[in-house]
């Protein structure tokens, strides 16, 4: 049970650095500071920056807990681990 364990914090630890690391989490970064200065002279840089940037953070989040509940299902111990209350990842 504790090689399982083991497993899935790997897995998961690897899941969150995938997270981290996609693009979409660099046009969230990005997105307000290129919005805002390739348009500023319309007016609307910054609104369209910040709804670019909600908008990949809301993909993210999406794409996050689909593979996060994909690699649950794949350890048998896992709904137990999942049931205590505090987050693995």
């Amino acid at each position: 049970m504790q090689q399982d364990l083991d497993r899935l914090y790997d897995e998961l630890k690897l899941n969150a650095l995938k997270t981290l690391l996609s693009k979409e989490v660099a046009v969230a970064v990005a997105a307000p500071v290129i919005g805002s200065t390739a348009l500023i002279a319309s007016g609307v840089g910054s609104v369209l920056g910040g709804a670019l940037g909600i908008a990949a953070l809301g993909k993210v989040a999406v794409d996050y807990r689909t593979s996060r509940n994909a690699v649950f299902q794949k350890h048998s111990m896992a709904f137990l681990y999942s049931g205590k209350g505090t987050r693995l990842y």
